[in-house]
């Protein structure tokens, strides 16, 4: 099981490994169990810490909230359960505890209500504040449950260049030059090629991006003919490729206090500082992101309560959690998810070798039943499709006859 949580190897890849160890120590550890025995110790183990393991955080809580992970029609929704003083670093695995986790089609705000009610009730106290990043139907949740909501930076900052850059002309032709360069993969100079282009948070993504260009436009005159002539948009967009190389390193700067330091009005003064520093001497675009920035931080500022101290700003650890999910998840996205979510309880317990506590996980998987695992599986899972696939399929193949 450590081998799957803290190790990030799926089932199949464990079973190897110990029987990698029990070759190598003569077969010391005696049956090797197999995957699907592996699957049921993390299963059990997941669930029981979901339920309330050994660790705590305290009395002052805050909620992180993300629901942005899709298979097919089914969506994640995940409550994670952080101390609201930020801790001093980057929030980390083992900082967090996963607070409730259900699947759904969708998640309007009514149902993410009862969701946080739900931590309420089973913490018996109301978080500090709730961290989300700017869907709408989070945003509600907050004013639904009275509770101040934090908008994540990173998310935030998104919304900031698509707003400003995505229907700037200059911009929007610049995008559709590198989007034609997807026919030169077959050609001699298709070894340039930037990276795809997201459909989604294409503006959360920007700086593979960004990175390409500033590389081609720093390196061109070491370019032949033929790569000049093919890739020459790149010098004519070389304001813009300078302009938004140094609006994403400022960013990340600015990011980087705010995940490090967290937000207090200190560090928001710091950032505040630094953003009109460099963007206010600019030009147009500059200028109102810059402007987009300060209010941003103003209006987070005003949440803090005197004397409340610093609080999270950053819902990072949320997309390394669903990142790490991934990773375990069945390559068929038929199936959707799977009991394999259950292995996210387990990150902030099993994710710290030091803090490993065998005695705990032999007694989550003593005292957790499979039938409790499969009555959870009702409950905060939707059917699998893959399993009705197959059984649809396989009655048509029944009920066909055969003629000659």
């Amino acid at each position: 099981m450590l081998c799957c949580v803290y190790g990030g190897q799926s089932l199949r890849q464990a079973v190897k490994t110990l029987e990698i160890f029990n070759h190598l120590l003569d077969g010391q550890l005696g049956k090797i169990p197999g995957y699907t025995t592996i699957e049921t110790w993390v299963s059990k183990s997941g669930l029981a810490a979901l339920k309330g393991g050994a660790k705590s955080i305290g009395e002052a809580y805050s909620l992180i909230m993300d629901a942005s992970i899709s298979v097919g029609d089914q969506q994640l929704l995940l409550l994670l359960k952080a101390p609201a003083e930020h801790p001093g670093h980057a929030l980390k695995h083992t900082d967090v505890e996963v607070a409730d986790m259900k699947v759904a089609t969708n998640w309007p705000a009514e149902n993410v209500k009862d969701m946080v009610q739900g931590v309420i009730d089973k913490e018996q106290a109301r978080p500090e504040y709730l961290l989300s990043d700017n869907g709408s139907n989070l945003r509600k949740t907050a004013e639904l449950t009275a509770i101040q909501h934090h908008r994540d930076v990173s998310h935030t900052f998104g919304t900031y260049l698509k707003q400003v850059y995505e229907k700037d002309p200059e911009y929007v032709v610049f995008s559709e030059q590198i989007g034609k360069t997807k026919h030169l993969a077959l050609t001699d100079v298709g070894y340039l090629m930037p990276c795809k282009q997201r459909r989604m948070a294409r503006f959360m993504n920007l700086y593979p991006i960004i990175d390409w260009a500033d590389s081609m436009l720093e390196n061109f005159h070491r370019l032949g003919e033929k790569e000049k002539y093919h890739y020459s948009f790149i010098q004519k967009n070389a304001g813009l490729i300078s302009e938004l190389s140094e609006v994403l390193t400022l960013f990340e700067d600015l990011m980087s206090i705010l995940k490090k330091e967290g937000l207090s009005q200190d560090t928001a003064a710091r950032c505040k500082a630094i953003a009109s520093k460099a963007l206010l001497p600019g030009g147009e675009r500059t200028r109102k992101l810059c402007e987009l920035i300060c209010q941003y931080l103003d209006k987070e500022c005003s949440l803090l309560k005197e004397g409340s101290g610093t609080h999270n700003i950053s819902s990072d650890i949320e997309e390394s959690s669903f990142g790490l999910l991934k990773d375990s998840m069945p390559t068929c996205k038929i199936a959707g998810f799977t009991e394999c979510i259950l292995r996210l309880p387990l990150l902030s317990k099993l994710r710290k070798i030091g803090r490993i506590n065998v005695s705990h996980v032999i007694r989550w998987m003593t005292d957790t039943r499979m039938a409790d695992v499969e009555h959870w599986k009702k409950h905060n899972l939707r059917p699998n499709p893959l399993v009705r696939r197959r059984k649809t399929l396989t009655r048509m193949k029944q009920n066909q006859g055969t003629s000659y």
